[in-house]
């Protein structure tokens, strides 16, 4: 997978100031109780995958892993290996 460049660091800022100016303290993280809700770094609960929950856990974990991962690095955040999960 090529490395992810980010040419212009405004657009990085922009977007996270555009989070913190609504109220959502990022990084964005996954809960770990509540499969597909994503949690701002507060605890906040933001948002969640499949409200209805019709469709597959292994679906709903991976399109909620990849909004967090989306959001944070647009954010100009960098994904951190943890090895103790």
């Amino acid at each position: 997978m090529p490395d992810l460049r980010i040419e212009n660091p405004t657009v990085s800022e922009r977007f996270a100031a555009m989070f913190a100016e609504i109220g959502v303290a990022l990084p964005l993280r996954e809960s770990a109780e509540d499969l597909g809700a994503i949690l701002a770094a507060d605890g906040e609960e933001i948002l969640v995958v499949d409200v209805e929950s019709v469709m597959d856990d292994t679906d709903v974990a991976t399109i909620a892993s990849l909004i967090v991962l989306a959001v944070n690095t647009c954010a100009g955040l960098r994904a951190e290996i943890r090895h103790d999960a």
